[in-house]
């Protein structure tokens, strides 16, 4: 007899966390999604790969979206987990910039962007809110590395967040030309320092002409 494909959602879990079984059928589904897409999976495609039969799949998750907006989250989270460890690593501005960006280079041409850009396609703009205030949202890493740096004296005076921005905006910048194939790969350590090289070299000689000026005119 053929089982009901519907079945109780369970109701006031967390679409990032929940139980064991929860978290297997998420990383199965993990896969999936990278290695098609979002509309060439099913959810039958995924109770069949974790497996389970697509009622109990079901059970655990409402729909697709919801499923899939958990497999990003999942992304984004070990995508802040690699950028966070390049951190922990220390050392010069100048060093801990460039991991960081090789570290994104990485992520953005392998499984994070093909999930992003199906996040934004078939994500409703209140989902991706949900993603973005997860916690998981790198954005403030990039912000601290420059606000340690400001505080230690490394960088002059200046806007943390503009530089973080102009930071991870060079970095995609990059990902974005190299996907239209207006630049040519590889983005690699030696280009990663290049860029790193170029944004603090900007902001030094712009923001430390601003502080030597002030002092001037002080006198």
């Amino acid at each position: 007899m053929r089982q009901c494909e519907y079945e109780r959602h369970e109701q006031g879990t967390n679409p990032f966390e929940g139980s064991e079984s929860r978290q297997r059928i998420v990383r199965a589904a993990f896969p999936l999604f990278v290695g098609q897409s979002y509309e060439s999976v099913s959810m039958q495609h995924i109770a069949d790969a974790v497996p389970l039969n697509k009622a109990t799949l079901y059970h655990h998750f409402q729909s697709k979206d919801e499923l899939f907006l958990a497999v990003v989250h999942l992304a984004l989270s070990e995508h802040y987990k690699s950028v966070e460890k390049s951190m922990v690593q220390g050392g010069p501005l100048e060093e801990q910039l460039a991991r960081v960006a090789l570290q994104v280079f990485q992520d953005s041409q392998a499984e994070l962007r093909r999930l992003m850009t199906d996040a934004k396609l078939h994500l409703s703009e209140q989902q991706q809110q949900t993603l973005h205030g997860s916690g998981n949202d790198p954005w403030t890493l990039y912000e601290g590395i420059f606000a340690n740096a400001i505080s230690s004296g490394d960088l002059p005076q200046l806007d943390a967040t503009l530089a973080a921005s102009m930071f991870i905006g060079l970095v995609h910048g990059q990902i974005w030309s190299l996907k239209v194939g207006r630049i040519s790969g590889p983005l690699d350590e030696s280009r990663a320092r290049i860029l790193v090289d170029t944004l603090l070299g900007g902001l030094r000689a712009r923001y430390g002409s601003q502080l030597r000026e002030s002092i001037a005119a002080a006198d």
